[in-house]
């Protein structure tokens, strides 16, 4: 059902108190944050009452809302001369506008000046119908058993392994062109940097360093209570040969070829000397860097959609799984990956909280006690966004960091400071090596750890990109089709742990770099 909303009024200021009125009952109805409304109100009133003083004549203005099944279009229009209350030194306000679930955009065009939101309903959990796919699956697979035999088999032979090849196909064919379009958009630069200058590239270069440092120490902790046995001299030769190689032919001879033989490495390699070229000229071909930006957004939404069949893939696969006489084997030990991401993912929280401790002299019980409301909504969805405005009130009120700094470099973190998913990576890869029975050695190690870094920035931010990005490395390894079904059966429990990882890691990541650009009242942080 659409519903429209068409007003037309002469801007003043008791306008602005009801146009944010009812912006208020719109982001209620689409179920935002409340204190993301908040927030999004204030910064609204900010953004009309500037164009107000800033108008010498009374401004036309028009204000409508197309609300159509899930998300909405908001726009804003005022005539007269052209002024964008999103300029220069209110950029911030565009990021946090962004991250608070409503992305605004200014144009002026025809002696109109029009502010356009866009705005979706919060969604739930992913795990939700995920689990509700398994249950059912489990279910299922108990009463196959009053089920005739033939009826079972012809199930799988002509349904439930059919969809399941076709879909890991579907991701295959995307994962290249999305990993090459997502590091290309990444690499590009970002808007979202712009606020803090060129202090932004010390953050850029300071994270990847993080994460390969996460997930040196999450192998070296896993690896030796896997059960993982090094191979032999022969197998270990052979795959030192097999790396050797890799590397003395990390530059591919053809562009297209690495897409057609899916070689992540490769595309990898050509991502990043595509992107390091483009972000060198950005400032001269800005519609260069937009098209990017635009394929790369048309790429994430196909693959969000995509993704939408996870569950059903879940399903099919699982029931697949339970059917085959293998299934009591195949299940009977997927608690393990489990209990390994919590006992590594809390070992390398009470590292980072130590360090945060002696360095601040402050109480990390009181500073693991006011990031838990974020960790907790991040671990209920599934989602770091979802928690973005709990947050901002956090860094800003709690832990005493600069509201000019904590928006952009909470942004700027959330998209590329994963720790959590870096272990979860490093998780299911030492699993699925000890499950298969993969003969492991130094190169494979170092392999291991290169490849789970590299993927951390391919991962795009949709909904079930955590199975593209291990299929990836699935692939790498010789994993069979058996280990996606594993981790989309985990995934139900340790894709919320992961966000509340990353959540919590992120928060005090926050703190070191906010003291660094000289943005953390330390007193604050003490006085918790």
């Amino acid at each position: 059902m659409t519903n429209e909303i068409n007003e037309s009024f002469i801007l003043s200021a008791s306008q602005i108190d009801r146009i944010a009125a009812r912006m208020t009952d719109i982001l209620t109805d689409f179920k935002l944050d409340r204190k993301a409304i908040v927030k999004i109100r204030l910064l609204l009133e900010g953004m009309l009452s500037a164009v107000l003083n800033g108008s010498e004549t009374p401004r036309n203005c028009t204000f409508s809302c197309r609300k159509r099944f899930g998300s909405g279009k908001i726009r804003f229009s005022y005539d007269g001369t052209a002024w964008n209350p999103l300029e220069e030194e209110d950029e911030v306000n565009r990021i946090l506008l962004k991250n608070l679930g409503i992305p605004c955009e200014w144009n002026y065009r025809n002696n109109l000046n029009t502010l356009f939101f866009s705005v979706k309903k919060h969604s739930k959990s992913s795990a939700l119908p995920l689990l509700a796919a398994i249950l059912a699956a489990a279910a299922l697979g108990f009463c196959s058993q009053w089920i005739p035999q033939s009826v079972t088999e012809a199930a799988s032979a002509y349904l439930l392994v059919p969809f399941r090849e076709a879909f890991l196909g579907l991701l295959n064919a995307l994962a290249g062109i999305l990993i090459f379009f997502t590091v290309l958009a990444g690499l590009c630069g970002d808007k979202d940097t712009e606020p803090l200058g060129a202090k932004s590239r010390r953050m850029l270069i300071r994270v990847p360093v993080m994460m390969a440092v996460f997930a040196v120490f999450s192998y070296l902790l896993l690896l030796p209570f896997s059960g993982l046995s090094f191979s032999g001299a022969s197998a270990a030769q052979s795959q030192t040969k097999e790396i050797a190689d890799l590397l003395w032919g990390i530059v591919p001879n053809s562009i297209v070829q690495p897409f057609l033989d899916g070689n992540y490495i490769h595309i990898l390699i050509l991502a990043m000397a595509f992107g390091l070229a483009l972000a060198a000229v950005r400032d001269r071909f800005p519609e260069l860097i937009d098209a990017v930006n635009g394929i790369n957004t048309v790429l994430l939404s196909v693959t969000g959609k995509v993704c939408r069949l996870i569950p059903l893939f879940a399903f099919c696969s699982l029931l697949n799984l339970i059917l085959s006489p293998a299934s009591s084997a195949a299940m009977k030990d997927i608690w393990k990956p489990v209990v390994m991401f919590v006992c590594v993912s809390v070992l390398m929280t009470a590292v980072a909280f130590a360090i945060l401790g002696v360095r601040y002299q402050c109480n990390v019980w009181k500073v693991w006690k006011t990031i838990f409301p974020a960790c907790l909504i991040s671990m209920m969805t599934g989602s770091s966004l979802a928690a973005y405005s709990t947050n901002l009130d956090i860094l800003e009120n709690r832990f005493g960091i600069s509201k000019r700094f904590s928006g952009v470099g909470l942004s700027i973190t959330g998209k590329i400071y994963g720790p959590g998913v870096v272990i979860y990576l490093a998780v299911m890869v030492v699993y699925c090596a000890g499950r298969y029975g993969t003969p492991i050695n130094i190169g494979w190690i170092v392999t291991a750890i290169i490849l789970t870094v590299l993927l951390i920035f391919a991962c795009p931010p949709v909904p079930g990109a955590l199975l593209v990005i291990f299929g990836v490395l699935a692939k790498q390894f010789g994993f069979p089709d058996e280990c996606m079904v594993i981790l989309a059966t985990v995934d139900v429990v340790l894709d919320g742990r992961s966000s509340g990882c990353c959540c919590v890691l992120r928060n005090a990541e926050l703190i070191f770099e906010a003291d660094t650009y000289q943005e953390l009242d330390k007193e604050v942080l003490k006085r918790l």
